[in-house]
């Protein structure tokens, strides 16, 4: 029992050590990152999506490190990105999410069937959670067939 206890301890150490790592850059420095990295144009996806990662990182720093509760913080919101295959969608969440803030996200191409949608279910089912997950290809039971 007390093993429990104390892996339970490390492991809430762990996770507050990794939240405090997250850098919470400005909406404005994080539009400017993605330049740095290579992602030019589409201004205002990546000023909705820098504004998205700044609030859910503030809130989690909130929620996390600073102890308030759910119910003292402005309600969580989602952002829905659309546009044509190679916009740079993917990109930009990759971009954002995984090389600058090194925050592990999951992306799901909407388009799979069978095998890949059970290995994503496996995953969920062993605990292997990310805090971001992106659905992909959302448009292709709408896309003429080739």
């Amino acid at each position: 029992m007390a093993n429990r206890r104390l892996d339970a301890y490390y492991q809430k150490d762990d996770f507050t050590d990794f939240i405090e790592r997250i850098p919470l850059y400005s909406p404005a420095e994080m539009f400017d990152l993605l330049a740095k990295k290579g992602y030019k144009g589409q201004d205002g996806a990546r000023k909705t999506v820098t504004l998205f990662a700044y609030r859910h990182i503030r809130r989690i720093k909130q929620l996390y490190l600073e102890g308030l509760k759910r119910h003292q913080l402005p309600p969580k919101s989602n952002t829905l990105l659309v546009g044509p295959t190679g916009c740079g969608k993917t990109f930009l969440l990759e971009l954002l999410f995984r090389e600058i803030l090194k925050i592990p996200t999951v992306i799901i191409d909407s388009a799979l069937q069978g095998e890949d949608h059970a290995a994503f279910g496996s995953c969920r089912q062993k605990g292997l959670h990310a805090p971001k997950v992106r659905l992909d290809g959302g448009d292709e039971p709408f896309r003429e067939p080739k």
